[in-house]
């Protein structure tokens, strides 16, 4: 993040936080608007746990399911995933459909022509088939 210049205040939307280690690393780097969601509460309750054991309190976490969001949730500048569209991905369950549903949730979350970053286990499988998959 520090490449692209991302200023410490814009706001940052991790996508199924999981244990919320991450959020930690960005508060103490110095970002400052930062939230975790997941669709777990156990994982939020894991990740408010170890947030609290830190000592940081700029860090908001909700229980969030990314492909069925609420209406609150919206106008970040970056969103971060590392596993969930793999996740998403990788279930036999109607994957074209919700990884087209992953999409919009994406476009809805983020202010225009912001950043997404993830850390794709397949990132050639996803280059080949992203765009049949949101087209």
């Amino acid at each position: 993040m520090q490449k692209h210049k991302i200023p410490l205040d814009a706001s940052v939307l991790d996508i199924g936080t999981g244990n919320g280690v991450f959020l930690v690393e960005l508060a103490k780097f110095g970002f400052s608007n930062i939230t975790g969601i997941d669709y777990s509460p156990s994982a939020i309750q894991l990740s408010g746990n170890i947030i609290e054991k830190e000592g940081l309190s700029n860090i908001k976490l909700k229980v969030e399911d990314f492909l069925n969001l609420s209406t609150k949730l919206s106008g970040f500048h970056i969103c971060i995933d590392k596993g969930t569209l793999d996740a998403i991905s990788l279930n036999p369950d109607n994957a074209v459909e919700k990884r087209k549903q992953y999409v919009k949730s994406l476009s809805r979350v983020l202010k225009t022509f912001n950043h997404f970053m993830n850390n794709v286990l397949q990132l050639t499988y996803l280059f080949l088939n992203f765009y049949d998959t949101v087209m």
